[in-house]
């Protein structure tokens, strides 16, 4: 496993990749600014074909390195369980390509891509394809850009994140389930965590979030209050 999210990586992924012997499993490279020769090697080395877990978030895959991306996806297919490209500058013009990369992975149980500006059309057409993929157990979907005020830009901080159409997106978030079942894929579990990968116990809306994190708060300092008692 090798995890080195947040870090500036640019042209330094052959050197850093090249000299391990033993194929990667687990690979995070999230927001570290590949260009299209760190790219190009990924794609094309020995770890590609053992990959189980990659995480690509905070590039912009179908801008800057579409073919290179599906060349990559291609090759991990066999193995790839799980999936994160978060914050991608994933567009509804993207989804054809996106569908087509993700077409031969059919070991994938896990993908998550919140923080795409994607629409509730275009999340639709997506759906469709994924009902293709038969171990597919999670999906992360972003808010549809439909339940945001127009000229919302992107990456979104989390502020901006929190003020949906809620009524809005419960409306789009059904016809998707609705896509799932209708394909008998009542299976999958669909969800959009707007503040990091899906808890249970958080489940998924603000107001079930700030709830939670009260009561863990107040758990804290319940603990902390009976430690302080003991020690006197």
């Amino acid at each position: 496993e090798l995890s080195v999210a947040f870090s500036t990586l640019t042209g330094k992924i052959p050197k850093l990749l090249g000299a391990l012997r033993t194929p990667l499993r687990t690979l995070d490279l999230a927001n570290c600014s590949l260009n299209h020769t760190d790219m190009a090697f990924l794609a094309d080395c020995p770890h590609a074909t053992c990959l189980e877990v990659l995480d690509l978030s905070g590039h912009n895959l179908f801008s800057l390195f579409p073919s290179t991306f599906s060349r990559l996806l291609s090759r991990a297919a066999r193995t790839l369980r799980v999936l994160t490209v978060e914050e991608c500058g994933i567009e509804d013009r993207h989804v054809s390509m996106l569908t087509l990369a993700l077409s031969p992975c059919h070991e994938l149980r896990e993908l998550r891509f919140l923080g795409n500006p994607l629409s509730a059309q275009a999340l639709r057409r997506l759906f469709m394809a994924l009902c293709e993929l038969g171990r597919l157990r999670t999906v992360e979907f972003p808010v549809p850009k439909d339940c945001y005020p127009e000229g919302m830009a992107y990456p979104q901080d989390e502020l901006a994140m929190s003020k949906f159409d809620q009524q809005k997106y419960d409306v789009i978030a059904e016809d998707l389930r609705a896509v799932l079942l209708r394909a008998g894929r009542g299976d999958v579990q669909v969800c959009t965590p707007l503040f990091g990968s899906f808890d249970p116990d958080i489940q998924e809306t603000s107001n079930e979030l700030g709830a939670f994190l009260l009561r863990a708060f107040k758990a804290a300092l319940e603990n902390f209050s009976r430690a302080l008692e003991q020690m006197q």
